[in-house]
């Protein structure tokens, strides 16, 4: 057994294993056939490339990196790869040097590489023929790692420091996006002759990616500035080009590759980014160097245009200050009828919005509020040194419209579109009316102070009903232990009249009490809030209630009475003090009616003849009251203005009348229909069976 391989009687099993494994490793290795060609290694997958798989290529170098990090591109008939020497032992070359190299495979920045562990120089070659690309295409990704040619326009040119070794980097417009061109030996006044000139330069297509291989910038190798041949200079003079309307910018939509354009108009905002309109138009500003134009200044702006999310963009801006001339009207849209096209058709413009402020916010160290429209909620940003108005107030903002308040809008969506107004000093912002004195603060402690009193209410009258189970229990044990119904009727008589008495002595005067104090609280209020409306019909609901309890209790169940009589009593003195007319109509042979039978229907008729005045203008009003052999039928039927009875308010709205009436045929065991059209009046109808309605 070969040396490598002997293993001694005496060693642990666990080393055995850990050998055979390298073994088997070494004989993967071994086994490895080794990539030949520059396109093979970039055809691998990051994961791939990792695995260190053994690399032999042949080829010629068409860009070198400097002698600190002697990186190259190698190129060959397949494509091109980026090679990455050792520490030591490394070849200085140049472009057009023919070199073989061994090494292996691994994951980079730009693209599967191949760290070299042996570089050979071969001698001179010819420098591949660089590939003519369009910078659409170069910005595409198309012929990454080959050797290309491109002509573009230099958006920016400077050197770039915070790389080793720095570099200057010229910026190329193209309309799929921007594309540096890295140089590696320059001079130190070339980023002045390169910026705004086309050109034509040679070099290496080349990516950056993100940790999921997705390209996120495009870029190209150039070895020299001798590979740049600037084929139509800068103008001389850049305020010297042709004026160029912002609408027509706006309509056609800005090309990356042009060269810069002059436009004019007035300044509206300015913080660093400078927003100017020319009429209606309004665009975005970025210049090299803060501009000190204020609001109403006229200037020329010479700068590079690029497509925004919206509206053009213009950048790498030179400002020029003509003179002043003052702002621009704001408009007002009318924005409740603005198409969403139409309110983007606005960014940039100097607006004006009226509505009421909501609360304070704070975006990005940002002071602001929202506008609150009857459409819109607006954010607004304030200058600094001013505050927000107070919340509810009305007031009048004068901004700047930016489409983009938080770049998270979809500007072409059906929905309305989302804007913020810029504004630019305290004057753009006028009171027209203070918040309303009654504040949610306010609001909520009358409101608190008013549940807790009808709490407080409800529990009395709680702990009463309590009482009277507890001595309707008692009564009921004496009753059955008596034996006797006239002392058990006796006592129960006695006991509710006590009830009653202690109910109107007690709750009916503390509930009066109630709404005293808050017809106090509402007193000298031009219109009451809502919430104190409520609860004072909650209150008078009540205070019904216990009358009408205390009524009931004071009903005497087992006494006979004229129910045609007792009706006619009770409408005739409900309808005093209106010229409506009653008529009371009897049906066939009356019967005596119990008193509880007696006592429910009037208080029936009293209800309906009161909302039939009350809220149905009746002028004439029949109650008719019909004995037959199963049943006693009691209607009552107005000439009022009708409802919808499916739309009448209910308990929900403190309305509790129609409630009250089926609650009151429920207990004699009726049931109670309404029949009610708008402009035809209302019909009630209450069917009660005859052995209900005849006196016992």
């Amino acid at each position: 057994m070969p040396p490598l391989c002997r293993l001694e009687a005496g060693a642990p099993r666990g080393q055995g294993i850990l050998l055979l494994v390298s073994l088997l490793f070494l004989s993967h290795l071994s086994a490895a056939e080794p990539l030949t060609t520059a396109g093979a290694v970039r055809e691998l997958l990051p994961s791939q490339a990792a695995e260190k798989i053994p690399v032999t290529l042949t080829g010629v170098v068409t860009y070198y990196r400097s002698d600190k990090l002697p990186d190259f591109i190698l190129q060959d008939l397949t494509g091109g790869v980026h090679v990455r020497q050792p520490k030591d032992g490394w070849q200085h070359v140049e472009p057009g040097d023919e070199v073989e190299i061994e090494g292996v495979t691994d994951a980079a920045v730009y693209a599967p590489r191949v760290d070299a562990k042996a570089v050979r120089k071969l001698g001179r070659a010819d420098i591949p023929l660089a590939i003519p690309v369009s910078a659409e295409e170069l910005a595409a990704g198309y012929h990454e790692g080959w050797l290309v040619e491109v002509n573009a326009v230099v958006r920016a040119a400077f050197i770039d420091v915070t790389i080793d070794p720095p570099r200057l980097v010229l910026r190329l417009g193209t309309p799929a996006g921007a594309v540096d061109a890295m140089i590696t030996r320059y001079g130190t006044n070339d980023a002045a002759r390169y910026l705004d000139a086309a050109i034509r330069l040679r070099g290496v297509s080349l990516r950056q990616a993100n940790r999921r291989n997705e390209p996120y910038r495009w870029m190209v190798f150039v070895h020299t500035v001798d590979d740049i041949v600037v084929t139509r200079p800068p103008p001389s003079d850049p305020f010297a080009v042709p004026l160029t309307p912002i609408e027509s910018l706006l309509a056609g939509g800005p090309q990356q590759s042009r060269h810069r354009m002059r436009v004019r108009g007035v300044v509206t905002y300015n913080d660093g980014m400078l927003v100017i309109q020319q009429g209606a138009a309004g665009i975005s500003v970025f210049p090299v160097v803060r501009a000190e134009a204020k609001p109403g200044d006229e200037v020329e702006v010479v700068a590079f245009a690029r497509i925004g999310m919206y509206n053009p963009v213009l950048e790498q801006a030179l400002v020029h200050v003509v003179g002043h001339v003052g702002e621009p009207t704001p408009e007002e849209p009318p924005l409740a009828k603005l198409k969403p096209r139409e309110v983007a058709e606005r960014d940039w413009r100097l607006i004006t919005v009226t509505g009421i402020a909501g609360p304070p916010t704070k975006r990005d160290e940002e002071a602001g509020f929202t506008l609150r429209t009857d459409t819109h909620q607006i954010p607004v940003r304030l200058p600094p040194g001013v505050e927000a108005p107070a919340v509810g107030a009305q007031v009048r903002v004068t901004g700047v419209c930016d489409l983009m308040p938080g770049r998270d809008v979809l500007l072409l969506s059906t929905t309305p579109t989302t804007f913020a107004l810029l504004m630019r000093s305290g004057n753009d912002l006028t009171l027209l009316n203070p918040p309303p004195w009654w504040t949610r603060e306010r609001l909520l402690a009358l409101l608190v102070s008013v549940v807790v009193a009808l709490l407080l209410a409800l529990v009395w009258v709680v702990e009463l009903r309590r009482r009277v189970v507890f001595r309707s229990r008692q009564l009921a044990e004496e009753i059955h232990k008596r034996r006797e119904a006239q002392v058990a009727f006796d006592a129960t008589a006695t006991e509710r009249k006590r009830l009653a008495g202690e109910l109107h002595d007690s709750l009916e005067q503390g509930l009066t009490g109630v709404a005293l104090q808050l017809d106090a609280a509402t007193m000298g209020l031009p219109q009451a809030p809502a919430p104190l409306t409520m609860a004072r019909t909650l209150l008078t609901h009540c205070r019904a209630e216990v009358r009408r309890a205390v009524w009931d209790l004071n009903a005497d169940e087992r006494e006979e009475r004229d129910l045609p009589a007792r009706l006619r009593a009770v409408a005739e003195q409900a309808v005093l003090g209106h010229e409506a007319r009653v008529v009371v109509e009897v049906q066939g042979t009356a019967v005596p009616a119990s008193g509880l039978i007696a006592h429910h229907c009037s208080r029936i008729v009293q209800e309906a003849v009161h909302n039939a005045l009350r809220h149905g203008k009746a002028r004439s009003i029949t109650i008719t009251v019909a004995f037959t052999v199963e049943r006693l039928d009691l209607t009552i039927a107005d000439d009022g203005a009708g409802f919808d009875p499916g739309a009448a308010a209910g308990p929900d709205a403190g309305h509790f009348g129609v409630q009250g009436m089926r609650e009151r045929a429920r207990k004699i065991s009726g049931e109670l229909a309404i029949v009610s059209n708008l402009g035809a009046g209302t019909r009630i109808t209450v069917q009660v069976p005859r052995t209900g309605a005849a006196a016992t």
